[in-house]
């Protein structure tokens, strides 16, 4: 390897032809005044850089269907988004190096292919009116580029798998940089985080750390108590978020192996969100 050329020009994944597997894990766990709910989802999804130049580069995402746990599986409607959303794989998506989505490559042609698809499947097993409804919603989405996308960046597994700190140091040295992005709360809106991130080189890994720990806006307590029927807040600088993101790369070739996301939310002793996100290369199938 020539070390002349260790510097990262604000991008952390390299681009690879070949495609690469990764195991997902989700979950999220909610507790309302000692209560607990988890939400757990698993999936798989296939890797690949068909484009690649100095301001963007495309990537083909292929995502199996989810296994989510305690949900009522039973719920046809439930069921129907799972076959829709599911139907919108393969798509190719172009982002800037930070990881922001630009466009959908071939939306036009990628539309239509859903449309092929569901309306099949309409035809055979969901011919009611209201699912005629669900259909027509999902589509309307679909046809507007700027909403899809927008969407994608609302969920946490997309918005982790594609985000990028720019970092302009030699990878043989430790560094610690301020970074900050948005990160969506589910239904409490969108939280802009700012923290450290920090990075070094060991066993032929490039590893980043990214931490942040906030008072939470005034806007996003008030949704929550809203919400979740919680009791006013009375110490506005006592509800806080932390936050934290480790990404795991080889070092030569800049392939991902690994990135985590930790989000914990406390307001007071009412309400507690952690979300944990993970995406880690499936070795075994590559």
């Amino acid at each position: 390897m020539n070390h002349d050329t260790k510097k990262l020009k604000g991008i952390i994944i390299h681009p690879w032809s070949t495609k690469r597997i990764y195991n997902v894990n989700h979950i999220r766990k909610i507790v309302i005044d000692r209560y607990p709910r988890t939400i757990v989802s698993d999936f798989t999804i296939e890797l690949k850089c068909i484009e690649d130049n100095d301001s963007s580069r495309v990537w083909q995402v292929i995502k199996t269907s989810p296994v989510i746990k305690n949900i009522d599986e039973k719920d046809r409607s439930l069921q129907l988004l799972k076959t829709l959303e599911q139907f919108t794989y393969p798509l190719s998506v172009r982002v800037d190096s930070c990881g922001n989505f630009i466009e959908l490559v071939n939306h036009s042609e990628w539309v239509e292919t859903w449309r092929v698809k569901a309306k099949k499947l309409a035809q055979e097993e969901y011919d009611t009116d209201g699912n005629t409804d669900i259909f027509q919603q999902f589509y309307e989405i679909l046809l507007n580029e700027q909403k899809f996308l927008d969407n994608k960046n609302r969920e946490p597994f997309w918005k982790l798998l594609f985000l990028n700190f720019k970092i302009a140091v030699p990878l043989d040295a430790q560094f610690d940089n301020k970074e900050s992005f948005t990160w969506d709360l589910m239904q409490l809106g969108t939280k802009h985080l700012k923290g450290k991130v920090s990075g070094f080189v060991a066993d032929w890994k490039f590893v980043q750390h990214f931490k942040c720990k906030e008072l939470l806006d005034k806007e996003i307590i008030e949704k929550a108590v809203d919400i979740y029927g919680l009791k006013p807040v009375h110490d506005m600088y006592a509800p806080l978020i932390e936050f934290e993101i480790d990404t795991v790369t080889e070092e030569g070739t800049r392939k991902l192996i690994s990135k985590k996301a930790v989000l914990d939310l406390i307001i007071e002793d009412q309400l507690n969100y952690k979300e944990e996100i993970s995406i880690v290369f499936n070795n075994e199938i590559a």
